[in-house]
């Protein structure tokens, strides 16, 4: 708990208000016309205001999660807890105080009373950060029950996370029937229990200066969870954010400008070398665009048909695993075709020059390249 920290105790007819002054000593003050708009406004201004909920607002329940990745939210912690509460758990706003394996320790205060009380306090000038149960002030000992008296009605803390009020003929008749448990109490018993140790008495709200608890429990979640206040901004500040903002749209529309003017040149100087390539192999055909759909077709009506010779060599070389096409080109004045390829088994050679003599005639001369053999032939009809 921050030492600035600002502790509201609702009672049943008025609020009790503690912070530390300049000194550093609690400050405690009771009021009971809490409830006009602004009521509270002459009380410390700080961003940490704890609101102390008593036990009696609460129903507080052990459940056993039913399968293992359960999902929790609002409506199954209601489904879990529908038949252990006395009215309808939708209507009670649940809040996990511990979870340890598939055990939960669950509080579940009234929705509209916790609505209620945060909208009175807010239109009374406090704006509450965190709530819970105010027996987490009282000390915890396992097996040990905590008392502290409250008028005419006992707080007890009877487990880490379980805390009830009862009034004096019950908790007499409560201890009478567990002799042997052992207590802590802040004020003397009106009857006799031997396994008691009394501390030295105080108030709720000295327990929580002196003793912070050491549970992170907040009941401000969900639909309470406290929205961070609005900050106005100085209407400079906006003309600087506009300006930094229509800043940064210029300078990404020049960027976004610039490289699609890029693209725009490449792609024109691109288009320009494929029309000159495709005028150089194909000058009857004007084609300006797909070059690539229409190769093979214009490939087959221009002298020689390529694409046919290749395909013939392709089937002459089946079979001819040594041999590997390196090049491929033919003279159009000397009606001749050049094959350049990769020999490793001269035997093969001979015999795709054999396989091919239908086709072509083929005759063989050094590349002047080692592994290299050069092919010519003269173009058949």
């Amino acid at each position: 708990m921050k030492p600035d920290t600002l502790i509201l105790r609702l009672s049943a007819s008025k609020l009790e208000c503690s912070y530390r002054n300049e000194s550093g000593s609690p400050v405690v003050r009771q009021l009971t016309d809490f409830a006009q708009p602004g009521s509270l406004c002459d009380l410390p201004t700080t961003d940490s205001t704890l609101l102390l909920l008593s036990a009696e607002y609460f129903y507080f329940r052990e459940v056993t999660l039913p399968l293992e990745g359960y999902s929790l939210t609002p409506q199954t912690l209601s489904w879990l807890t529908e038949d252990t509460v006395a009215e309808n758990a939708d209507d009670l706003h649940w809040t996990i105080l511990e979870r340890e394996g598939d055990s939960l320790q669950l509080a579940g205060i009234r929705k509209a009373f916790l609505t209620d009380i945060l909208q009175t306090l807010h239109f009374a000038g406090v704006t509450v950060r965190q709530a819970m149960p105010e027996g987490y002030g009282l000390p915890y000992h396992p097996e040990t029950w905590t008392l502290l008296q409250q008028e005419d009605h006992w707080l007890m803390r009877y487990a880490e996370h379980k805390f009830s009020v009862l009034n004096t003929a019950l908790l007499e008749h409560l201890l009478m029937r567990n002799p042997a448990q052992k207590t802590l109490s802040f004020n003397p018993l009106p009857f006799t229990h031997e396994p008691t140790e009394y501390l030295p008495g105080q108030d709720m709200l000295a327990c929580w200066h002196q003793q912070a608890p050491t549970a992170e429990v907040n009941l401000l979640h969900g639909p309470f969870r406290v929205r961070p206040a609005v900050t106005l901004v100085k209407p400079a500040l906006r003309k600087i954010a506009f300006c930094a903002l229509l800043l940064a749209l210029f300078a990404w529309a020049c960027v976004k400008g610039f490289v699609f003017w890029q693209l725009s040149q490449q792609n024109t100087k691109l288009s320009a070398q494929g029309t000159a390539l495709w005028s150089h192999y194909f000058p009857t055909d004007k084609r300006s665009s797909n070059y690539k759909f229409f190769f093979e077709s214009a490939a087959g009506k221009t002298w020689p048909d390529v694409m046919s010779r290749l395909s013939l060599i392709s089937q002459h070389l089946n079979g001819l695993p040594m041999l590997k096409i390196h090049q491929f080109s033919y003279d159009k004045d000397k009606r001749t075709l050049t094959l350049t390829l990769k020999v490793e088994d001269a035997g093969q050679l001979a015999q795709f020059i054999q396989r091919s003599r239908d086709n072509f005639n083929f005759s063989s001369s050094p590349s002047g390249s080692p592994g290299l053999t050069l092919l010519t032939s003269e173009v058949k009809p």
